[in-house]
């Protein structure tokens, strides 16, 4: 099953943090939102078959919520990054600009979000790549269009009895 962690938030209890800390597909708004890969609303949370009658509705109304909406958070190939949530102190019907700037928000959260994951992946790559380079038994060189030396592994180093410092940049 899903579950979804807080991984960020501003404003909420430590009770509201605690009850909210995982929450499974299906479960309050942003659960829901979760299982159906769509946006869903609570305009107010007080009468909102989502919440009616479940514990989350205590913890919501203690912590002064009485409207939510959560959209997931989507990269343009359409691969769930998470769901951004909204709660707000007084029951709210969401116009059609409001939805339009949540979908934009979302739209730049997941770009930033998908981003960062592509540049983790790439530096985890670029320092195993590096480990199998400097760990290799025979003199690695790589050099660029200008024909000027980028790479220079130990053993190349032992070859040709110069530093990685020294070669880099040399033609």
């Amino acid at each position: 099953a899903e579950t979804l962690r807080i991984a960020t938030q501003r404003g909420f209890s430590k009770d509201f943090l605690d009850f909210f800390n995982q929450v499974q597909a299906g479960e309050a708004v942003c659960g829901n939102a979760l299982k159906s890969v769509k946006r869903v609303i609570a305009e107010d949370v007080t009468t909102s078959p989502v919440l009616v009658g479940t514990p989350a509705l205590q913890v919501i109304l203690a912590d002064g919520c009485r409207s939510v909406q959560s959209t997931p958070l989507l990269t343009r190939n359409g691969r769930l990054l998470g769901i951004f949530s909204t709660h707000y102190g007084v029951p709210r019907r969401f116009t059609d600009s409001d939805l339009r700037l949540l979908d934009l928000l979302a739209r730049q959260a997941a770009d930033l979000i998908e981003r960062f994951q592509n540049d983790e992946k790439l530096r985890e790559s670029r320092q195993q790549i590096a480990a199998i380079l400097e760990s290799a038994m025979d003199a690695i060189i790589s050099v660029d269009a200008k024909q000027r030396i980028v790479l220079f592994n130990r053993a190349a180093e032992k070859m040709f009895r110069c530093t990685a410092s020294e070669a880099i940049g040399a033609s």
